[in-house]
């Protein structure tokens, strides 16, 4: 038997080994061909964020939304950014400026509304969870929070029901991240999500194209600084009115016949959960 030289056998060894590295790699950025593939993989990617999200028990977020409105009757854009903490599973605070300045918070019972530059304050009656307090919103309260979808216990429920199709897209960099497209759509919402690819399953950005309206109405949204483990005491979710606020009272209406998603005039996706 012919001997090789061991300059040689350390070639082939290399060769080898790059040839099994490069059949890996392709194996594993195989991208979803068919629909039903792509389905499977975007659900994956939605599931596994929803995992995340609903197994911290503490949590605060940033995010921005950009949508166009029609206002005396032209069409602006709005912005607006929020600043959110959650304590699952019946504690949320949060605090907006841009387009709207609110502050408020839920302990558990009712939400308050506190506006600083009018020196109003409101209250109304929540629920025993945040998911139920969301739903109220929804039904009852025209209260825009974009972001609504991603506070409930089951982010995944809130987005995909059973009339929703579509799935994964394709990989995209937003603001430096490498992060996994989903899209879905649904009789009353066209959505995408952008989660991030490497790292925690996180959402970048989400946008949504309500349209239960005659116009659809899209909303932009922005993740950033999440924190999760944050400390969220009881006194986070249970601040002062100061004093010399006047209180008003907000219109509780009847529940919508159509509810409507998270990008429209109610905070949470519902329609979705069917």
């Amino acid at each position: 038997m012919e001997s090789v030289a061991p300059t040689t056998r350390l070639r082939m060894g290399v060769a080898l080994f790059a040839c099994v590295a490069c059949l890996a790699g392709a194996s594993c950025s195989r991208e979803p061909t068919t629909p039903e593939a792509r389905r499977q993989r975007g659900d994956e990617i939605v599931r596994r964020m929803s995992d995340h999200l609903a197994h911290a028990r503490t949590f605060s977020v940033e995010t921005t939304d950009v949508r166009t409105r029609a206002r005396g009757g032209k069409e602006i854009t709005v912005r607006t950014t929020r600043r959110l903490t959650l304590r699952r599973p019946d504690r949320l605070a949060f605090n907006v400026t841009g387009d709207l300045d609110l502050r408020g918070w839920y302990d558990g019972s009712k939400l308050t509304f506190v506006a600083d530059k009018q020196k109003v304050w409101a209250r109304v009656n929540g629920a025993p969870t945040i998911d139920d307090t969301l739903d109220r919103l929804a039904d009852h309260l025209a209260m825009p929070m974009p972001m609504a979808d991603f506070l409930y216990s089951s982010p995944y429920e809130s987005l995909i029901g059973t009339k929703s199709s579509g799935g994964y897209v394709g990989r995209e960099t937003i603001d430096g991240v490498p992060c996994l497209h989903v899209a879905y759509t649904h009789p009353a919402v066209d959505w995408d999500l952008w989660v991030a690819e490497q790292g925690d399953p996180l959402p970048k950005k989400f946008r949504i194209t309500s349209k239960t309206s005659t116009h659809p109405r899209t909303t932009e949204v922005m993740f950033d600084k999440w924190t999760f483990g944050v400390e969220a005491p009881d006194a986070t979710f249970a601040e002062a009115v100061p004093e010399g606020y006047e209180r008003i009272q907000v219109v509780v209406g009847k529940p919508q016949t159509a509810k409507s998603t998270a990008s429209s005039s109610a905070p949470a996706a519902s329609s979705p959960k069917e």
